[in-house]
């Protein structure tokens, strides 16, 4: 973004596919400490790529990035690291990303 405000936000959003299935089969405190652990590495990613977490939402994120790039690496990155997690947990996760143009 530059000085004047103008830029690209990106605005990037996850959820665990069938959490509410998940959390049927696994029990609220196995659902609970697997999605509190998902959150925070997704969270430890989005900070690595220079993001804010605006907010979680309890199976997922939200989080914002100034420049468009670093919003797709971070998604990259978050498959990456959630793959071997998911497998173990039989969980799948989606991420979508929204870009608009910032500034007056």
């Amino acid at each position: 973004m530059t000085a004047d405000g103008r830029g690209t936000a990106t605005v990037l959003f996850t959820d665990i596919v069938g959490s509410t299935e998940l959390r049927g089969r696994a029990g609220d405190l196995v659902a609970d400490e697997l999605f509190m652990r998902f959150e925070r590495l997704l969270g430890q990613l989005v900070e690595a790529n220079d993001g804010t977490v605006v907010k979680g939402l309890g199976d997922g994120i939200m989080a914002t990035f100034n420049r468009s790039a670093d919003g797709v690496l971070a998604a990259m990155e978050m498959q990456r690291a959630t793959h071997r997690e998911g497998r173990r947990a039989a969980m799948v996760w989606q991420a979508g990303r929204h870009f608009a143009r910032a500034g007056p």
